[in-house]
C-alpha cells in the first residue's frame, strides 16, 4: 500500500483437499510452505507449487509467476447504513495512473464494479487488485450489519433463536424485544445466545415481534438506534 506502507499479498490456491493432497510451495527454488493448499506470495519471483494426491502417489507442478504490480490504497468502503431492506458496498480505491483495478468480496470472483449488491449480514473481506496481471491485491475487512428475518425455535439445532449476530463484535449494545402492544418481553446482549421465543418461561406464539437495537454504527462511529420487526414461527 503506498499510503500506508503495509505489503499486500497475492493468494495462490489450488482449491483441493488437504485430506486429498499434499503441497510444497517454493519460491524461486527455495521451499516456502508445505501441506497447506493454499500459500499468501508477499514478494514477487516464480513460484511453484508440486502436489501429490495421497492416493495414487501421482505428482503435478504448477508455476505461478508473480510481479510486483502498481500500489493500490482501498480510500473508502461506504456502506448502506445498518439495517436497511438491501445492503450494497461501495468500495473506492485508487492506484497508478493507467492501471485498471478489479474488485472482490471474500472467496468470490473478481469483477470489474467496485459496487456490491444484496451483501449479506456480517464480516467480510472486500479485495483489490490490478487487473490482468498476477500481482499483489490489497484487502479491508467490512461489517455489514442486518438482523435475522425469523427464527423456529422447535430445538432442531436451526434458526433456534434469535439475535443481532451481526453486531457480536459490540457487547455493550443493547436489544429489546417487544411484543405488538409494546410490552417489553426480553433483553438481548449480541454477544449471548439470542431469544428463545419465550417469556416468563412460557413459550409465546407464532407471530411478529418487533426490536429496538441501540448500538455503534461501524461506518461512521456514531451511536444509532434501529428499529423493526421479525417472524417466531413454531
Amino acid at each position: 500500500d503506498f499510503r500506508t506502507g503495509n505489503v499486500q499479498g497475492y493468494l495462490m490456491d489450488t482449491g483441493l483437499n488437504r485430506q486429498e493432497f499434499s503441497f510444497i510451495w517454493r519460491l524461486d527454488g527455495g521451499e516456502v510452505a508445505v501441506d497447506v493448499p493454499s500459500y499468501l506470495a508477499e514478494q514477487p519471483g516464480t513460484y511453484t507449487v508440486v502436489v501429490t494426491s495421497l492416493a495414487t502417489g501421482c505428482s503435478t507442478t504448477q508455476i505461478i509467476n508473480v510481479q510486483s504490480g502498481p500500489a493500490i490504497s482501498i480510500d473508502e468502503i461506504n456502506i448502506t447504513e445498518g439495517f436497511s431492506e438491501t445492503n450494497v458496498v461501495e468500495v473506492i480505491a485508487s492506484t497508478t495512473p493507467g492501471a485498471v483495478l478489479e474488485y472482490a468480496m471474500d472467496e468470490g470472483v473478481y469483477q470489474d464494479s467496485n459496487i456490491f449488491v444484496d451483501v449479506t449480514p456480517g464480516t467480510h473481506t472486500i479485495w483489490v487488485r490490478v487487473k490482468g496481471i498476477n500481482a499483489c491485491a490489497t484487502s479491508k475487512v467490512i461489517n455489514v450489519l442486518n438482523y435475522p428475518k425469523f427464527f423456529t425455535p422447535n430445538n432442531d439445532g436451526y434458526n433456534d433463536t434469535w439475535n443481532i449476530f451481526a453486531l457480536k463484535d459490540q457487547p455493550e449494545a443493547k436489544i429489546y424485544i417487544f411484543d405488538r402492544q409494546g410490552k417489553l418481553l426480553k433483553q438481548l446482549s449480541p454477544a449471548g445466545e439470542g431469544w428463545d421465543g419465550t417469556f416468563n418461561n412460557s413459550q409465546l406464539p407464532s407471530t411478529d415481534y418487533w426490536f429496538k437495537a441501540e448500538y455503534i454504527e461501524p461506518n461512521t462511529g456514531l451511536q444509532k438506534e434501529a428499529n423493526g420487526h421479525f417472524t417466531l414461527k413454531r
